[in-house]
């Protein structure tokens, strides 16, 4: 008995869903790797699958990985249930040795969540005499014998949570169901039991076949299955095919419009998460993903400050020791003008050439140039100062003379540093000053007064960073796992609150952002301040610009 995932899910002798909606009948064909045929136009299938582009580029043939982002009350479960069965039938046991039973493994946050796709098959199974037949004995209470075409017994299984995938090995698999992915830790958030070592456990283990069946509902915008949504949606492939669809797409009987108004009136974050299958900022995050990513776009910007070290020291006993380079830059007038090809510097979309100086933006903002660490157990074989030098060959490297931290391991740091000709400064990291510092940052990520380098740890770390209460009531911040490389971050935002940036060269032209070459003049701005500017004329002072920019490529 050999049917399609289509088919299983809508027969009235299998799971019965004879009403399924045009998503959930796609969602099929494409967990089987079969052409969508009469639903590849229907609106609701291309807009889940991320667009036109997304259904054409489709494959033939069963992808490796199959997820689906969807709402809550949707079928998600009883999806996954049908593909756990179809595993059992399609996967190919050719090779393998007497004795060997292969597993189709189900996983979630934990085995009572995991029970409710198990419960979903064997209902199915123990219901209708035509699947019945499958059955080799009586299901357990985590695990239920099936028949494979070829007569061999499959597993299926509730498999709990083990360190490295640890419960997914020893065995050949017919498949893996990882429910609720969407709220299980990654590796960076320091979890020992984390999605991506069970995953990785699977795949080397995938019999001919079979596939790893991802659901869930989009919760906060960080962790691994925020990542594989960010990089994988709208672009399938052989490999992956990621679906995000919403309630009245996958169950239009339960999210009705006045259903789906009701909630959105009571509750506009679950509206959103549940019935459109958002992903949000977790409760409580400090900052907003949106503005996090806005950060890390390119700028382009002249320098028009000196260099500065920011540091998040650790005891080396799992946590990171990180550190920032940052400067403070001014906005180039790229943004907004370009060369033309007479020489001349013109606005984007115009013709006529700048005459004026106000017309050149300015607007000063804080870049981080570089960020990294020493990260892991490190204690037992790197010596304080062997980091020590690491970090001032850094800061020689960019000119820095100034090197800040909060107070850990001050006493001994700031000797340290000193001895290396580096002003050190450590600060007080008192909850005072974290609320206050993450208030500052948060201002110049929605600003746009920072610019963050494109660092995956350092991202998730800023998402997942929120505000938590202590037992004594307090307020606090913190993040998922581990935060040190958002830590590092959250300092610039203190020594903002306590003006101790240092300030922009006051030998930097206020127009074309570079160093002053002749006798400065004072020139009263749009704004009636006096300006110190070099004595060349505007234009000139964009040329010299547009020169700096090439220099700098």
């Amino acid at each position: 008995m050999i049917l399609t995932t289509e088919e299983l899910l809508t027969s009235p002798v299998a799971f019965g869903l004879t009403a399924a909606t045009p998503v959930q009948r796609a969602m099929c064909r494409t967990l089987d790797g079969i052409a969508l045929g009469e639903l590849a136009s229907h609106p609701d299938v291309i807009a889940a699958l991320g667009g036109p582009e997304a259904v054409a580029a489709l494959p033939i043939g069963q992808p490796k990985e199959w997820t689906c982002f969807g709402p809550i009350r949707s079928g998600k479960s009883l999806l996954a249930a049908v593909a756990a069965l179809r595993a059992t039938q399609n996967c190919d046991v050719s090779h393998l040795g007497p004795g060997e039973i292969p597993r189709v493994s189900i996983l979630s946050l934990s085995t009572d969540l995991a029970a409710v796709v198990f419960g979903h098959l064997v209902g199915a199974l123990t219901s209708s005499p035509a699947l019945r037949r499958l059955l080799i004995e009586d299901p357990k209470a985590d695990s239920v014998l099936i028949r494979h075409p070829s007569g061999r017994p499959i597993e299926v299984k509730v498999s709990a949570g083990a360190k490295a995938g640890g419960s997914l090995v020893s065995r050949w698999s017919a498949g893996a169901i990882f429910d609720e992915h969407t709220r299980m830790c990654g590796a960076d958030d320091g979890a020992v039991i984390n999605f991506e070592d069970a995953r990785r456990a699977v795949l080397g283990r995938l019999l001919d076949g079979c596939q790893i069946v991802s659901i869930g509902s989009p919760w906060a915008t960080c962790g691994p299955a925020y990542d594989l949504y960010k990089e994988r949606f709208g672009r399938p492939d052989s490999e992956h095919v990621v679906w995000h669809a919403t309630g009245p797409m996958m169950n239009p009987s339960w999210w009705t419009p006045a259903r789906c108004a009701a909630l959105q009136r009571s509750d506009p974050r679950a509206y959103a998460t549940d019935v459109l299958a958002q992903f949000r900022a977790a409760r409580g995050a400090a900052f907003d993903s949106e503005t996090i990513d806005a950060a890390m776009l390119p700028r382009e910007q002249l320098p028009s400050g000196e260099c500065f070290m920011v540091l998040d020291p650790s005891s080396g006993r799992g946590d990171t020791f990180s550190w920032a380079v940052v400067t403070r830059c001014a906005q180039s007038p790229f943004d907004a003008y370009q060369l033309r090809g007479d020489g001349s510097v013109a606005r984007y979309g115009s013709g006529a050439p700048i005459l004026r100086d106000d017309h050149v933006p300015r607007r000063a903002f804080l870049r981080v140039v570089e960020i990294g660490g020493l990260e892991g157990r490190f204690f037992e074989s790197t010596k304080a100062q062997e980091i020590v030098d690491q970090i001032a060959l850094k800061c020689q490297s960019y000119g820095i003379r100034h090197v800040f931290s909060d107070q850990r391991e001050a006493f001994s740091l700031e000797s340290m540093f000193t001895a290396k000709g580096l002003k050190f400064t450590s600060l007080d990291w008192g909850n005072a000053n974290k609320t206050a510092a993450v208030g500052a940052l948060r201002r110049m990520l929605v600003d746009g007064d920072i610019q963050l380098p494109n660092h995956a740890k350092l991202r998730q770390e800023l998402a997942a960073f929120a505000q938590v209460y202590t037992p004594t009531g307090l307020i606090t911040f913190k993040g998922v796992g581990h935060d040190d490389y958002a830590m590092a971050i959250v300092l610039i935002g203190l020594l903002d609150v306590l003006g101790l940036i240092p300030k922009a060269d006051a030998n930097l032209c206020k127009w074309c952002h570079l160093p002053v070459e002749f006798h400065p003049v004072q020139r009263v701005g749009q704004f009636g301040f006096p300006q110190r500017v070099c004595s060349a004329a505007p234009e000139t002072h964009v040329d010299r610009a547009v020169k700096a920019r090439v220099h700098m490529q």
